[in-house]
């Protein structure tokens, strides 16, 4: 069982980190550049939060478990760890967590906003699959491994990560990083999770597999990231345009 669930709690940390934190916070800050700035709540507005985030926790505490595991309790000691776990790693983001994003003056070179698409779709495609164990090819732990050795593609994963932050970062830090390069960077993470969320949605057997309207639905959310990416670069484009010519009208009103 560990082959299994040591991955999978590796891979839902990841995926989580990435589609349910960043990704939709990037979205917005596309969708709205003037107030990427600004807080997006007050003091209220985290105590609202926090509130709806404890009841979240509650509700899924009594309909999850009694349904999907019927009968298990956690130890208190993994309940007091998980939640000692959880104030450090506040405290640890609210001390080191850089306050503004640092501009490199020296103009560091960024990949085209396509290829960077194309390396976030295969990097996305690749930590994912690694993690899960694809049984429409025959896996039974993920990456093909037996035993213990499901320890080898979670440690190259988590290195991978550690890489991609660190070009990502540096990229993310030049002055010629722009909206567009963002929305590559999406739009590739998306596909490549889509690419391998079919895979492994074939290989399910819960009521006989996915139908064909599973697999339509699959198709469609494949192919509407870069649809509405397409949209969004034009979108983009238009924009940073208008501010061109704003800019050089000061200018010549200068």
């Amino acid at each position: 069982m560990l082959g299994v669930n040591l991955p999978y709690w590796e891979v839902n940390t990841i995926y989580h980190v990435i589609f349910t934190i960043a990704v939709p916070i990037a979205i917005v800050n596309l969708v709205f550049p003037a107030d990427r700035h600004r807080p997006y709540l007050g003091r209220f507005g985290l105590v609202v939060a926090a509130f709806l985030f404890v009841l979240g926790v509650a509700l899924v505490r009594v309909s999850v478990p009694p349904l999907e595991d019927p009968g298990y309790q956690a130890p208190p000691g993994f309940i007091v760890g998980a939640v000692v776990v959880i104030i450090v790693l506040g405290l640890v983001a609210l001390r080191w967590a850089p306050a503004q994003l640092r501009l490199d003056d020296k103009r560091t070179a960024v990949p085209a906003p396509f290829w960077l698409a194309v390396v976030a779709a295969v990097a996305s495609f690749v930590g994912i699959g690694a993690l899960f164990p694809l049984r429409a090819l025959g896996a039974r732990q993920p990456s093909f491994t037996q035993g213990w050795w499901v320890l080898l593609p979670m440690i190259l994963v988590a290195v991978l990560c550690l890489i991609a932050i660190r070009v990502l970062s540096g990229w993310r830090n030049s002055i010629l990083w722009t909206d567009l390069h963002t929305l590559g960077l999406i739009v590739g993470s998306l596909v490549g999770r889509m690419a391998v969320g079919m895979i492994v949605a074939s290989g399910m057997t819960v009521e006989g597999g996915p139908t064909t309207v599973d697999r339509l639905g699959q198709a469609v959310l494949l192919v509407l990231p870069v649809a509405l990416g397409l949209l969004a670069a034009n979108r983009i484009r238009a924009r940073e345009g208008d501010a061109d010519v704003e800019d050089l009208n000061r200018v010549g009103r200068g």
